[in-house]
């Protein structure tokens, strides 16, 4: 939608017919480029940025290249790599410890390292060699392994939460940038037509035909689009630099949303699926789950401490039993009758207790984010039925009408600027209305934790 009819005014300030002056509009009502010192802005009105690359994509395409170049995920992909390492530390065994011992001087015969076991003066050398192994009791090996396989799925069930929270981030600011496309089309356009009314009223001043509080009065009207355009810029800019982030593009890259499907499916789900479904998909959901399966598997670990491990041995003694060469097995075990690792079972216990109750609360919290966004949805899409499909067309009948009021001085410049500024707030409404649209879409996606609209 464009802001045209200032068109109007120009053919009536040169003097022109009533069909040249339309004819003057139809050619001004075509895209124009407008440059600026910041920035070169296309016809289609999307700000470039000079000497950059402008990616277009879909939304699909956007959340391939966020997968694969976003830092934030690539760090939590080491994490889970870290978790699996945590897994192979939980299955191997201790290694076995080697003991040795050697004389080092025997004081009857004087000799130094006396390793034989004897001279032929009948003096004799002495070492012991023990070999001791660690044994695991009460399961502890496989408690251990069960609480590093769920510090893996946390990891996995983590990045998959991070992966929906950036996806909505990522569709979000480019339904955004999207939305804020077309308000600087209606801008430039605008702008780009009441300069040149501008530049054809201070003839008309200067010759004295039209009155100057006019001109200053369409200079002010001028301004102040500028402002809002500048502001518009500045947001745009702002956008378009997260989107680089999440996407891990270079600076100079302007990043736009492929044309919308301005019908999106409509809803074939009632709510109580919907909340179903976010139950059994919702990624955060399943960490919580997770993270209760990990504090209880921290806690059999805990209660399977209180039972000591075993350390088994074989011993060999050349000269320092009571009979040469001697040979035996060891036990070692730690007597559980001051520490049963009580603390630590109760520790376990209420951090179980709490990943529960944490558990608990993201489920209802997460029944409230989809109720939410379904009755988001149904406003929008009730408001989107319920609007008029003719609406713009006749309010630009009616600027025409005005406009043409405005060239016989019919009407005040005054009144004609407030009405053309209620023409300019009714356009920006509806491009509102349709990106709040397909924004409640996006929500309920992410309150379900899944696909219910796929947006193309």
């Amino acid at each position: 939608m464009t802001l045209w009819p200032l068109g109007f005014v120009h053919g009536q300030l040169l003097g022109l017919s009533t069909r040249q002056a339309t004819a003057t509009t139809a050619r001004m009502s075509q895209p124009q480029t407008y440059s600026s010192q910041d920035h070169k802005v296309e016809s289609c009105g999307s700000p470039t940025l000079a000497n950059s690359d402008t990616l277009n994509m879909t939304f699909q395409e956007a959340d391939s290249l966020l997968i694969t170049q976003n830092l934030i995920l690539m760090a939590q992909r080491y994490r889970i790599e870290v978790a699996k390492a945590n897994e192979l530390v939980a299955k191997v065994f201790s290694n076995p410890v080697l003991y040795l011992e050697q004389s080092v001087y025997n004081q009857q015969s004087r000799r130094l390292l006396p390793i034989q076991s004897e001279y032929q003066d009948g003096s004799q050398g002495q070492n012991i060699i023990s070999v001791q192994q660690l044994v695991y009791l009460a399961g502890k090996r496989n408690k251990r392994l069960r609480l590093a396989l769920e510090g893996t799925n946390l990891s996995n069930y983590a990045f998959q939460d991070l992966c929906r929270t950036l996806k909505y981030e990522l569709h979000a600011k480019l339904l955004d940038v999207h939305a804020k496309q077309q308000y600087l089309s209606l801008y430039l356009t605008s702008i780009g037509n009441l300069r040149e009314t501008i530049k054809l009223y201070k003839v008309q001043v200067a010759k004295g035909n039209l009155a100057l509080k006019e001109l200053v009065r369409l200079q002010a009207f001028l301004l102040a689009l500028e402002t809002e355009q500048r502001n518009l810029r500045q947001s745009l800019a702002d956008m378009q630099a997260d989107i680089r982030v999440l996407l891990g593009i270079p600076n100079a890259v302007w990043v736009n949303l492929k044309l919308l499907d301005k019908r999106p499916p409509t809803m074939l789900q009632d709510l109580a699926t919907l909340q179903d479904l976010a139950q059994n998909q919702r990624p955060d959901l399943k960490l919580a789950a997770s993270a209760v399966n990990l504090e209880e598997a921290n806690k059999a670990l805990e209660k399977a401490n209180v039972v000591p491990d075993l350390n088994l041995g074989v011993v060999y003694d050349r000269n320092g039993s009571y009979i040469q060469n001697y040979t035996g097995v060891s036990a070692q075990m730690a007597l559980p009758v001051f520490n049963q690792n009580m603390a630590m079972i109760k520790l376990a216990d209420l951090r179980a207790k709490a990943a529960y109750q944490e558990l608990v609360a993201a489920r209802q919290n997460a029944a409230q984010e989809v109720n939410t966004a379904y009755q988001k949805y149904l406003l929008n899409q009730q408001m989107a039925r319920e609007q008029d499909p003719d609406l713009m067309q006749n309010f630009e009948g009616m600027m025409a009408g005005l406009t043409r009021s405005y060239q016989q001085q019919l009407i005040s410049v005054v009144e004609y600027i407030d009405f053309y500024e209620s023409y300019k707030n009714t356009f920006l409404q509806y491009y509102d209305l349709e990106n709040d649209k397909f924004q409640a879409i996006e929500e309920l996606n992410f309150a379900t934790g899944a696909t219910v609209f796929q947006l193309r």
